[in-house]
């Protein structure tokens, strides 16, 4: 939305971030490196996208009627999202979460008015068994009837939530970028993103399964813009021009953005 406008709901001031461009910290010589504030989302995460395209989604199918509880395991990040679409759409929601994550993201999740579940952990600790018991306390809620599971991890509707900061970019970038992104568990649509949006994938991190600390490695995008050199007919990638390059990169609450450098050089503190 136009940051002059006024939104009539809050789901309404999900997306439409902005872009800033870093002139101080990068190098001279370096690719434009831009920032887009994911942090402007309503409750400070670009989750929200998803939250709410997963919920729109069920609804647009018939999954998703009035009067029906939504359920869905977190470490407290999407549940927070979630909690927030489903108080502003009237819908219960039951997340369910555990002790190993941080009492803020469990209490952010209750703030919203959700139902919450806590599944023990061993000692504090996340482990592969905590998402199994996780995952068995959805099901059973599923089985109580009148529920539906959002099932991030496998729900293309994530997908398009996701695809609106890669359409954004385009649209205040006027051209194409390449994207570091900080791989978490909820990175794993990033392989689905790239089938849609035609880009193609350079994985840097070997990938953390549940319970095994993250490292945050960033995945890298690169539009694949295939060109024609005068005269000889070769064929070489932009991406791999450094005089096009165009980076873009999403680090913790504020997405750190790296966007391309025009053919011309600027000088920076401009």
């Amino acid at each position: 939305m136009s940051m002059t406008s006024t939104a009539e709901s809050v789901l309404m001031a999900i997306g439409g971030t902005p872009v800033v461009c870093l002139r101080r910290i990068v190098p001279a010589a370096s690719a434009d490196v831009l920032v887009k504030l994911e942090s402007v989302n309503p409750t400070g995460s670009y989750k929200d996208r998803m939250a709410l395209a997963m919920i729109e989604g069920a609804e647009a199918r018939g999954a998703l009627r009035p009067g029906m509880r939504v359920v869905e395991f977190t470490g407290g990040s999407t549940g927070s999202s979630l909690a927030l679409v489903c108080a502003v759409k009237g819908y219960r929601f039951a997340p369910v979460s555990s002790d190993a994550f941080a009492k803020e993201k469990l209490d952010t999740m209750r703030a919203f008015g959700a139902d919450l579940h806590v599944v023990a952990s061993e000692g504090g600790k996340i482990t592969p068994k905590l998402f199994d018991w996780m995952r068995d306390e959805v099901k059973r809620l599923l089985a109580e009837g009148n529920t539906f599971w959002t099932d991030q991890f496998h729900n293309t509707d994530a997908i398009d939530g996701y695809m609106g900061i890669g359409r954004e970019l385009l649209e205040q970038t006027g051209r194409a970028a390449e994207l570091d992104i900080p791989v978490g568990r909820s990175a794993a649509r990033i392989l689905d993103v790239h089938l849609k949006m035609r880009v193609r994938i350079d994985p840097l991190d070997p990938g953390d399964g549940p319970g095994q600390r993250h490292r945050l490695r960033p995945v890298v995008f690169r539009r694949k813009r295939m060109m024609r050199q005068q005269g000889n007919g070769r064929k070489h990638r932009r991406g791999h021009n450094t005089e096009n390059r165009h980076r873009t990169a999403f680090h913790g609450r504020a997405s750190t953005v790296s966007v391309p450098r025009s053919a011309k050089r600027r000088d920076p503190r401009r």
